[in-house]
């Protein structure tokens, strides 16, 4: 928040601050197979031809998590789809099926849009899910909750899911920071 300490000040409170993390944050970017970080040291992975796919199956062969941050609705789904017919096809044993079936099945019960509940089950059968303001919030709580307690791999989303939302990702990868607003074309995202 820009103005909190202006905010403190409005509402009589005692502004915190904290820089406190449980888990060290470190910053870097992708480039050909190396992810050079900001502190000047670098990690080489496998790379896969898609610098998306790429840092997503290093993460989640590793044990981990990640979160994808695309510019909009379109993108989520089609970006989800990409990343979970790789993980589907690279094999079950990164992935629950008989969980990831019945968490299918729940998104296909608590959707309120029949299209988008069919495309968001099948890619949370592959551990991958997609969220944007276009899934109504029962859907959005099962991708969420199910991330969290680690059967969803992959969260593909727009800036819907930053805000306000507490994930345990061990990665998070920005694909897209622009967007297009009509009035004000293509602009990078705050």
């Amino acid at each position: 928040m820009g103005n909190a300490e202006e905010v403190a000040n409005y509402l009589n409170a005692e502004l915190v601050i904290s820089d406190w993390r449980p888990v060290k944050l470190r910053e870097g970017v992708y480039y050909d197979g190396v992810i050079y970080y900001a502190d000047g040291s670098r990690e080489t992975i496998k790379d896969l031809g898609n610098p998306v796919l790429t840092l997503v199956m290093d993460t989640i062969i590793n044990g981990g998590q990640a979160l994808v941050f695309t510019n909009s609705r379109a993108n989520t789904v089609k970006l989800a789809q990409q990343i979970a017919h790789y993980v589907c096809n690279y094999g079950t044993k990164l992935i629950e099926p008989n969980t990831l079936a019945r968490i299918s099945g729940a998104i296909i019960e608590a959707s309120q849009s029949k299209l988008l509940g069919e495309e968001l089950s099948k890619t949370v059968r592959c551990g991958v899910a997609f969220h944007h303001a276009g899934l109504d919030m029962e859907t959005r709580t099962i991708i969420e909750s199910s991330f969290r307690d680690r059967l969803i791999k992959v969260v593909v989303a727009t800036t819907t899911l930053a805000a306000g939302v507490n994930l345990p990702a061990r990665r998070v990868i920005i694909h897209e920071y622009r967007r297009y607003e009509p009035a004000l074309a293509w602009r990078s995202s705050p």
